[in-house]
């Protein structure tokens, strides 16, 4: 995941091409007029100046123009390609974070995010090593990371994750992005990797700090540790366990949990593990015995 801040985003707009970007979705009497109040000539003292280029601070539309400069920068970072993938059709867009085809979803490494295959990973790593070689490791010197975390919850600069953050940066930046509309520098950037050895994904929105953790895993550690710890325990013991973690994790990863094949599937084999163990300790498997209703309601 990359986060990162425009720079000279206001100053690098050009009222020539915001003229006719906005055709395409206003009315073009209204076009006008927002663009003739920002080329205008400005006046002080002795000194006169042409705004063709930037535009005015503390106009009433000029919240818009920026939120819709931006989502044409969102679509260039993107590919007018993928970002059509990711809407869908006119008549039936996409639900989020789904696509109409697999062939769809995995044909283009941008999901959501900038998300890319260790075969991909590895190529981008070498074509950015060719254009900056770090033959010292000096990637990870000055490398920004998240000080507001503990030491162990912040990204681990180990080297083949640095270099990769650093290689989805520059390809973003020289790549994607043309420096006639907006740049990103390093220095006010961060990028956060999510690997085998980074379990953490970082990253700011809304001003607040947000730390994602593979859940998914603790979930199924948390099970299996229900069930080595068992022992002797109660089947309404191990139930009200099982009902506490589910009901923990569907509170919060509803949606990620109707749109996940392999948690669904994770579900099924936990239910399954806690039933076997269940039906040990009742030493029968008559499903008469077995009320499934006791995965559904607590003790009372």
């Amino acid at each position: 995941m990359i986060e990162y801040h425009f720079e000279k985003f206001y100053e690098n707009i050009d009222l020539t091409l915001l003229n006719h970007l906005l055709h395409l979705i206003v009315d073009h009497n209204i076009v006008d007029y927002m663009t003739a109040k920002n080329n205008i000539v400005l006046t002080y003292k002795d000194m006169n100046h042409v705004n063709s280029y930037d535009i005015i601070r503390g106009l009433q539309f000029s919240s818009f123009i920026v939120q819709y400069y931006g989502l044409i920068i969102d679509l260039l970072i993107l590919g007018l390609q993928r970002a059509f993938d990711i809407l869908g059709l006119p008549q039936k867009p996409n639900e989020f974070l789904t696509y109409q085809e697999v062939t769809i979803e995995t044909a283009h490494p941008i999901r959501l995010y900038c998300r890319y295959t260790t075969d991909e990973s590895r190529n981008l790593i070498q074509r950015y090593l060719t254009k900056h070689p770090d033959p010292n490791n000096k990637n990870i010197v000055g490398y920004n990371n998240k000080k507001c975390w503990s030491r162990e919850s912040r990204m681990r600069l180990m080297k083949y994750d640095v270099n990769l953050g650093r290689a989805v940066f520059w390809d973003i930046q020289k790549h994607r992005l043309s420096r006639s509309l907006t740049t990103i520098l390093w220095e006010t950037s961060f990028v956060s990797v999510y690997s085998k050895d980074n379990p953490n994904l970082l990253f700011n929105m809304c001003s607040f700090e947000c730390r994602i953790l593979p859940k998914i895993h603790r979930f199924h550690n948390r099970i299996r540790q229900i069930l080595i710890s068992s022992g002797s325990t109660t089947f309404t013991k191990i139930v009200n366990k099982w009902n506490t973690e589910l009901i923990g994790l569907m509170t919060y990863f509803r949606e990620a949990v109707i749109n996940t094949q392999k948690l669904l599937d994770l579900l099924v084999k936990c239910e399954n593990k806690i039933q076997t163990r269940i039906k040990i300790g009742l030493n029968s498997k008559m499903p008469s015995r077995f009320p499934p209703v006791i995965f559904i309601h607590q003790k009372n």
